[in-house]
């Protein structure tokens, strides 16, 4: 009778139990949402956010966040849609309006990244005291508050420099960065960005006064230190400029570049374990970076690691179909593993994307008369030497028999 009645208790008590559990509401899972995006627990937040919409699409304000939480995950694209439809439903706060544009500007939208900040520097000041975070620039891996409350329009004005900088227009890119300057004299971001458009114009002491500028109101802005770096490096002060890059580096561990100069700069001193350091720490700070990957393979093929120098070259390849110095790399690779004839594709390739490249006429050349393609071989190497590469006689009597 005992256990009869616990079991009689659990029917009649089970559905009582699911009954009293309260409805929940698009505006339910939004607030969960909101409290999981002020937690960091960003996926989590996202899918609060989706259910939100799933029960109400027309609860707007779920979109915004929702975009936040798909920008912290790495979804920019699924973000920008997200921004995009809280936009187009006629609502018109300025917080959202920014975090597309700069979000539009960092997918290299260009065109429409400048259409959003034009409209922002239209809206009346005072309209918003809201503040949002984005990325440090300088890379530090630090966030930093952004917003547009009172008439504060620096921000758009650097956005809009870097956008003609992006675009090669420097005249109007050079206004844009001289107005943010008017109204944050000493903000070292907008300093290191004027002093790259002003290597741009050629301006190269225009450039490190401004590198130095921001260097003097921030000594650890890893980016002006990298860029003054590469300044002294061109130079030829290598000695000082290596001392500079590891300054930026210790700065900005986050930042890309100055691992990147180091690198090439051990990598022509023959330091090849630092340079594949250095390279791996670009390339896992910025995996769309094409050249990293090119001369993280000629570093691995020094090494004699010639699997994955082919590997980093193809990976290179992907990235950017129309490098042509990547399909001269991976030809002489293929050369040096004695596959001729796909060697001869690549080295082929070069010529087509660049049919002035007088080293891929060249290897092809040799190439060519290895596999006793005499005759190509010598249109070749008439073609190298009609492109100015310098060709040993011996080399000539050989392949022009």
């Amino acid at each position: 009778m005992k256990v009869f009645g616990t079991l009689l208790l659990l029917i009649f008590w089970m559905p009582a139990c699911i009954y009293s559990q309260e409805k929940k509401t698009a505006a339910y899972y939004f607030s969960q949402g909101e409290q999981a995006l002020e937690d960091n627990k960003y996926t989590t937040a996202l899918a609060h956010f989706n259910e939100c919409l799933r029960l109400d699409s027309y609860f707007w304000e779920a979109y915004p966040l929702r975009a936040s939480a798909k920008e912290r995950l790495g979804d920019n694209k699924g973000a920008l849609t997200d921004y995009s439809i809280y936009l187009d439903s006629k609502h018109t706060r300025p917080e959202v309006l920014l975090s597309r544009a700069v979000l539009r500007y960092e997918l290299a939208q260009y065109m429409s990244a400048r259409e959003d900040f034009l409209n922002l520097l239209k809206m009346p000041p005072g309209e918003t005291n809201s503040i949002f975070f984005r990325q440090d620039n300088a890379g530090g891996g630090t966030d930093k508050i952004m917003t547009l409350q009172g008439s504060n329009h620096g921000i758009l004005f650097n956005y809009l420099g870097l956008i003609e900088t992006k675009l090669k227009d420097y005249p109007k890119a050079l206004i844009y960065l001289d107005s943010a300057l008017r109204l944050e004299s000493d903000e070292p971001a907008y300093l290191t960005n004027r002093g790259i458009l002003k290597e741009h114009l050629v301006d190269t002491a225009g450039a490190v006064a401004d590198y130095q500028r921001a260097l003097a109101v921030d000594p650890s802005f890893g980016l002006a230190i990298h860029n003054l770096a590469v300044i002294k490096r061109a130079r030829g002060d290598q000695n000082e400029s290596e001392k500079m890059l590891d300054e930026a580096i210790l700065q900005s561990p986050r930042l890309p570049y100055p691992y990147a100069g180091r690198a090439y700069y051990r990598l022509h001193h023959r330091n090849l374990k630092g340079a594949l350091e250095d390279y791996d720490k670009v390339l896992e700070l910025n995996k769309t970076d094409e050249e990293s990957w090119m001369y993280r393979g000629m570093v691995k093929e020094s090494l004699k690691d010639y699997d994955g120098a082919f590997v980093d070259y193809t990976e290179a390849l992907t990235l950017k179909n129309d490098f042509a110095r990547a399909w001269l790399v991976r030809g002489m690779l293929l050369v040096r593993l004695n596959r001729l004839p796909e060697a001869i594709e690549d080295l082929s390739v070069a010529i087509t994307w660049s049919p002035e490249y007088g080293q891929a006429f060249y290897q092809r050349a040799l190439t060519e008369q290895k596999l006793g393609k005499l005759k190509q071989a010598c249109e070749d190497i008439s073609m190298a030497q009609k492109l100015n590469m310098k060709i040993d006689a011996v080399v000539r009597r050989k392949v022009c028999k």
